[in-house]
């Protein structure tokens, strides 16, 4: 079963997404006009100081500048509202932006480890050496703190680009540092000292770029890069009443968000309207505790599982031996039995403290049965309506056995000769309740 997405949560968009993007994309803007500022000045320090490096580092900033706007018109085609023809709507728009990007600071590792071996082969003079230097420290502070910024947004809108961006302007500071330490060096006379150290953090740039690289591809080639999202999914599916088991499960990345496929396990009796409630329920809770999941999509299957815990009310406490009581919430005692592949693999026998409670006892034996003991199937001969009903409130399964002990009516459901309880059949005195 493939919830509806036009009209149902479990596929529909969630509000904040787009207010997401859209401050992602306001914070690639500012940043990009912070960028321009530093442009013009280490341009116009660079010419006036004859610092190759200075100008050096504002070509850098314009190849920022680019990535930046990469990323810009990526968020601002994400933004856009899901249309026919792109249903998961343009949020891969991000990740193409992202991957641009990352191939942006490739070229700015291969454009350092250059400018490092020219100016180790040609050191060159400067003039106004303490307005370059400044100009350079000035840099990286102001690109440090934009880094610092872009990272703690990128953070809360889990957007790849601007992570990609952040990266970027965090590298940008350390170049503008490695320009003003190789200002200092030559202003002392020590020519050469910058181009060592810019060969070096080369290479770390280049390490940088090829990994955010190869997380965008994983990205845009579906690939499952989030194991903790996909285990947090799972656990909260099983954790709602009436999920017996998931598998296939998938997260696939579209720019900031996941949408998850998956199939879960219910009861077979469960009708279609209940396993779509279900269904509901199970997209909210997964995207109430993970808020990047934009999307669930759930296939439902009959359960089963290889185990099964089964309920039979019984006259006494012999246990398997016992003849099964003729009511359900009047019995003296109730037979908790586990069965494993047709196997039984551990029995119990509980007294039914119910009885003199002065509550409804059918009622208050499924209650306890289904939610703390966790039954799932129920073996009896007559059952009232508040008891029938409340198994099929917490997804139990109602069989009618006959007449005979509680082993051959374990049996015979083993086999598949207990046929399904459609509706209550209670006994006169239950009827009361």
């Amino acid at each position: 079963m493939t919830d509806d997405p036009q009209g149902s949560p479990a596929t529909e968009a969630v509000p904040e997404s787009r207010q997401t993007v859209a401050r992602a994309r306001r914070t690639v803007a500012i940043a990009s006009a912070i960028t321009v500022g530093l442009i013009v000045v280490k341009a116009i320090a660079g010419a006036m100081s004859n610092a190759a490096a200075l100008l050096a580092d504002a070509l850098h900033s314009v190849v920022d500048l680019v990535a930046l706007g990469a990323s810009w018109f990526g968020l601002k085609l994400a933004e856009r509202e899901p249309t026919r023809r792109f249903p998961y709507g343009f949020y891969r728009a991000e990740s193409l932006a992202a991957l641009l990007a990352s191939a942006v600071i490739l070229f700015l590792g291969v454009e350092l480890l250059r400018q490092g071996i020219h100016r180790l082969v040609t050191p060159t003079p400067l003039r106004f050496s303490g307005l370059a230097m400044a100009v350079a420290l000035l840099s990286a502070v102001v690109a440090f703190v934009v880094s610092a910024w872009l990272k703690r947004v990128a953070a809360q809108t889990n957007s790849q680009s601007l992570a990609t961006t952040g990266d970027e302007a965090r590298m940008d500071s350390g170049t503008s540092c490695l320009v003003f330490v190789g200002l200092l060096a030559s202003h002392y006379g020590i020519l050469r000292a910058d181009a060592v150290i810019a060969i070096l953090f080369s290479g770390l740039v280049l390490w940088i770029g090829a990994r955010n690289s190869w997380t965008n591809l994983l990205s845009l080639m579906d690939a499952s890069v989030d194991r903790q999202l996909e285990q947090d999914v799972t656990d909260t599916l099983m954790e709602i009443s009436g999920i017996r088991g998931t598998h296939k499960l998938r997260a696939r990345r579209a720019g900031p968000f996941y949408f998850v496929e998956g199939h879960v396990h219910v009861p077979a009796a469960m009708d279609v309207n209940r396993s779509h409630a279900l269904v509901h329920e199970a997209a909210q809770a997964v995207r109430q505790r993970r808020r990047e999941v934009e999307g669930v999509i759930l296939h439902v299957e009959p359960y089963k599982g290889a185990a099964r815990r089964i309920l039979v009310p019984i006259v006494d406490n012999t246990g398997l031996s016992s003849s099964v009581a003729a009511q359900f919430g009047r019995a003296p005692w109730f037979l908790v039995v586990t069965l494993e592949n047709g196997e039984i693999t551990s029995t119990r026998t509980d007294r039914n403290t119910y009885v003199d409670a002065g509550v409804p006892v059918g009622l208050a034996a499924a209650n306890h049965y289904s939610k703390e003991v966790g039954v799932d199937v129920v073996l009896v001969k007559e059952i009232g309506e508040v008891a029938y009903h409340a198994w099929q409130e917490h997804f139990g399964e109602v069989f009618k056995a006959g007449e005979g002990t509680a082993e051959v009516a374990i049996t015979k459901y083993a086999q598949g000769e207990l046929p399904r309880m459609p509706r209550p059949q209670p006994a006169s005195d239950e009827r009361l309740e």
